[in-house]
Formats: C-alpha cells, structure tokens, sequence
C-alpha cells in the first residue's frame, strides 16, 4: 500500500501532538507499507531519514502570510494530483491546510 502523509511539521523543529504522532504513524506504517511524509518542516528527523520506505518530502512555498496558505494548496494538490495513481491512502492531520488539502486532493 502506498500512503501519503500531510502534516505541517515534524520534531525536532515542531513537536506538536499531531507533529509527533505524524512521525511514530510514518514509522510504524514504513514496516510494511511505502509512505511519503508531505511536511514544510525544514528538518527531516533522522528516524524517518534512515527508514527504506519511508521518504520525507518538503513542501516549500513563499514565507508571505496569506499567500503562503494559498500557494501550499495550489502546489501541494498539484503535487498529489499528478501521483493519484500511486496513492492508495491520504492521512490528513489537523483541519485547516492539511485536512483542507486531504479533502481537495
């Protein structure tokens, strides 16, 4: 199974309750499934780095207030939309952008 996971942030830079049970989920699901982490932290924890399938991909967009909301929907959705043949399971954390996202994609 291939699995997609959107989150805002990852520990150590964000250690949030939904950053951290993003990251134990990634880990546990990466014993059997391949799972793509879709985050804008800009530090890859090292316990996601070194699992074989698990790959943790960046979302960049501008650091613009407003226009950064707008342009990680816009990018992310376009991301996910040329993979949806490849994605069997979108698992969303939070509401707003990532849930947003999950919905849209």
């Amino acid at each position: 199974m291939r699995i997609v996971i959107l989150v805002s942030g990852l520990p150590p830079e964000r250690i949030g309750g939904a950053e951290v049970q993003a990251m134990h989920v990634a880990m546990h699901l990466a014993a059997r499934h391949d799972v793509t982490v879709l985050t804008r932290t800009s530090v890859v924890p090292p316990e996601l780095a070194s699992l074989p399938r698990c790959r943790v991909e960046l979302r960049r967009v501008p650091p613009l207030p407003g226009l950064r909301f707008l342009a990680d929907i816009v990018a992310t959705v376009t991301r996910l939309g040329a993979s949806r043949r490849e994605v069997d399971v979108i698992l969303a954390y939070q509401t707003v952008i990532d849930g947003l996202l999950g919905v849209l994609a």
